[in-house]
């Protein structure tokens, strides 16, 4: 799962580094969508990874998707044991 977050993190960045009449370059909001999709399907097969989780949350939170963010901040913060990191991140972001 990891190796698919770095390769879906590069192609997001060479997409942002492309200019904006490049042949292919796909929109900001394309950009979001892969990444919660991929986010989800990896949420799948791991459901109680709070890591995971956090990342749904912090997407969702940023398209303004805030019940749905908060639906995965508190899955995270149930999930994540003794991750107090990844706790207080999650708080911090239900606040």
């Amino acid at each position: 799962a990891r190796r698919g977050v770095a390769y879906i993190t590069m192609w997001a960045k060479a997409q942002y580094d492309l200019p904006d009449d490049a042949s292919g370059k796909v929109t900001e909001e394309d950009v979001l969508n892969q990444l919660r999709t991929f986010y989800e399907n990896i949420v799948r097969y791991e459901p109680r990874n709070p890591t995971w989780l956090y990342q749904l949350a912090t997407l969702h939170a940023a398209r303004g998707h805030y019940y749905l963010a908060s639906q995965y901040a508190t899955l995270c913060i149930k999930a994540s044991g003794n991750n107090a990191l990844l706790k207080s991140k999650s708080q911090a972001l239900l606040s």
